[in-house]
């Protein structure tokens, strides 16, 4: 006979932990219509993103200058964080417990309260993820190019045209895979995998911004608080 053990009241099936069968648990109370509605809110952000990254790089290519490089890092580092599933309508527990329902929700129960605590694995992320914007948007160097030790303004462009436009191609990689399988996801699977695939996503892209080219000289130290903290999301 297999036996159980038991956590916060509920039998676990044997090779499950806890943390890991309380979150099946969760995902799996979520209905059809919330897992939806919030798959068609990433769905609907991926696509827009798509659209930009294609105005972004085509930037990319007429940028003349190290001033000009850094600004557009800097706004597609931005643009590019604005359209993460990181809003209420992208999670499908906000959607299965809006108006005033959140002491019922199955992540707050499993992820350190509601999203309005410190204790709350969400609010952690969002906290680091607003002090990477900050160092973002934070004021830069000036860049001399041709200066000692500096490189010509010709290798200067190059150098951060090429990291920008890395990073772009692998934004637009991601998100096309993602959008791909937002539109195949089918609903009545639960929740779990769906926001395995959302985590995933945010690490993947977070990553991938061009933050090398910004000339901030936290934002990239900021980034690795930020994916720590989803390693906790979910």
């Amino acid at each position: 006979m297999t036996e159980k053990i038991s956590a916060a009241g509920q039998d676990i099936p044997p090779g499950l932990s806890a943390p890991q069968c309380t979150r099946d648990a969760a995902a799996a109370a979520l209905s059809t219509a919330s897992i939806q509605r919030a798959r068609l809110s990433m769905r609907s952000l991926a696509y827009a993103l798509l659209r930009d990254l294609e105005s972004l790089f085509e930037a990319s290519i007429r940028m003349d200058g190290p001033e000009q490089g850094i600004r557009l890092a800097k706004a597609a580092s931005l643009m590019i964080c604005g359209q993460l599933p990181v809003r209420p309508e992208t999670c499908p527990f906000c959607q299965e417990y809006a108006d005033s329902r959140c002491q019922q929700c199955g992540y707050a129960q499993t992820h350190g309260g509601i999203c309005n605590l410190d204790s709350s694995a969400f609010v952690a992320f969002l906290e680091a993820f607003g002090k990477m914007g900050l160092a973002i948007k934070s004021p830069h160097d000036i860049l001399q190019p041709g200066g000692k030790g500096m490189p010509s303004k010709e290798e200067s462009v190059d150098s951060l045209r090429s990291i920008i436009q890395d990073s772009l191609a692998q934004a637009r990689y991601l998100t096309g895979i993602f959008a791909s399988f937002l539109d195949m996801y089918p609903d009545e699977s639960g929740g779990f995998d769906l926001m395995a695939a959302k985590q995933r996503y945010l690490l993947d892209m977070i990553s991938a911004l061009p933050l090398a080219a910004t000339g901030s000289k936290n934002a990239q130290g900021e980034r690795d608080q930020v994916l720590q903290r989803l390693l906790d999301y979910w």
